[in-house]
């Protein structure tokens, strides 16, 4: 079985209250946790020049278009800073494709509705990954600044094996032949979060988050 993983990025308030700063916000919602497959990752950015503190205390609850939690979150930051945040929401229910709902950001431990954003995700904007990665494969460092070593003990037991890169949007953007057990791999993209898998033929034999920053 697979999960599936759901990215959508750079999402626009469609209310905004006077007294915050929804339109500088920008939300990555919702993609299951890797380790933990009861919650999914919102990562927001405050992209405010001078960020001054409007959401003390934040937590966010993804709903549908009926208005029933699909998940929330339990408050953990103080505020939201001009540093990305993973924030975890627990998830009440499935997540079920093709999705229509809004992500709701309260302030102040749920005391104040302060933005709500608009959340539609596609059933093409999805990123197959394994239940299992291959644990003797590793891939360093992670985060990276562009250049990473693939290494792993049976790697040359794989007659085919390639790297393929992901983006938010499942679109493949670099793809490379694997040889040896250990090489290294210069990736010419931006800074941002991407999905790496590796496969021998058609089948994916690791899969992980990568981070280029």
């Amino acid at each position: 079985m697979k999960n599936i993983i759901l990215i959508l990025f750079t999402i626009v308030p469609i209310l905004s209250f006077a007294q915050n700063n929804c339109d500088n916000l920008v939300i990555s919602c919702c993609t299951p946790n890797l380790d933990d497959p009861n919650f999914l990752e919102v990562e927001v950015t405050d992209m405010t020049p001078f960020p001054v503190e409007f959401f003390d205390y934040p937590g966010f609850i993804l709903l549908d278009q009926n208005g029933d939690t699909i998940a929330k979150e339990t408050v953990n930051y103080f505020g939201i800073g001009s540093n990305t945040q993973t924030h975890l929401l627990e998830k009440w229910q499935n997540l079920v494709l093709p999705f229509e709902g809004e992500l709701h950001l309260f302030s102040s431990f749920y005391d104040s509705l302060h933005c709500i954003f608009p959340i539609i995700i596609d059933e093409t904007n999805s990123i197959f990954i394994p239940e299992i990665s291959n644990t003797d494969i590793s891939i360093f460092p992670n985060p990276t600044r562009g250049i990473v070593q693939i290494k792993g003990e049976d790697l040359n037991k794989y007659q085919n094996l390639s790297l393929d890169l992901f983006n938010a949007l499942g679109q493949r953007i670099y793809s490379s032949n694997i040889s040896g057990d250990e090489t290294v791999v210069f990736l010419p993209i931006l800074k941002g979060t991407y999905f790496v898998q590796l496969y021998d033929k058609e089948k994916i034999i690791f899969a992980d988050k990568l981070f280029l920053e």
